[in-house]
Formats: C-alpha cells, structure tokens, sequence
C-alpha cells in the first residue's frame, strides 16, 4: 500500500539511502523526538530546502 502521510499524492517510488548503523540510528532518534518515522523526516526536510513541493 501507497502512503500518503503528509502528502497527498500516493508515493509509489522508493529513494534508497545509502548511511552508517550510527547514522541511521540518529535519524530513527531525530524522527522520534519529532513522532514520526524517518522517510517522513527526510520528506520534511526536503520540503523546507525547497528538493520538493508540499502536495
């Protein structure tokens, strides 16, 4: 299933990341601290550096 959280176009595609067990453990902890998950963090950070559009 397509989601759709904080978009709402279905998001199909999938970008992989390449990172460290640390890093990816710190972006885990960031996007917890903030309740959500990492791929919503990322996109959140993407929409404020203006790499995408809020939908």
């Amino acid at each position: 299933m397509a989601r759709t959280i904080s978009r709402s176009a279905k998001m199909t595609d999938v970008i992989y990341l390449r990172c460290t067990p640390e890093d990816k453990a710190r972006l885990k902890m960031a996007a917890q601290e903030k309740g959500m998950d990492i791929s919503t963090l990322l996109r959140q950070v993407l929409i404020k550096y203006r790499l995408i559009t809020p939908l």
